[in-house]
């Protein structure tokens, strides 16, 4: 499977996706989704494209730590309407995830 849209499914957690190697594409959009774990995209070793858009984090330095495993595949992060405005109103909040891959946020 290369794309999974889960986007609307009250998802609130991830602890892992250990079923999708190959998975490119994930859209997670609209879920009350507050906690991913730092590794739970690990077995998805060819994920570009991440959509989470609507979701519940509160938390850019602490929430986004799972992007560090991402941070050799990622090319496009969405994440409008996540955060709370006042939390994440400088883009230098995510400085601690080297993307250098990542062409679209």
């Amino acid at each position: 499977m290369k794309e999974l849209s889960l986007d609307d499914n009250k998802i609130d957690c991830i602890e892992a996706l250990t079923c999708f190697p190959n998975l490119e594409e994930l859209e997670l959009s609209g879920n009350p989704l507050s906690m991913v774990f730092p590794g739970a995209f690990s077995a998805c070793l060819k994920l570009s494209v991440l959509i989470m858009n609507n979701n519940k984090f509160k938390f850019p330095s602490k929430d986004l730590l799972f992007l560090k495993k991402l941070e050799g595949t990622l090319t496009r992060l969405t994440l409008n309407g996540s955060f709370p405005k006042k939390n994440l109103e400088e883009i230098k909040i995510l400085n601690f995830v080297k993307m250098v891959v990542l062409d679209d946020l």
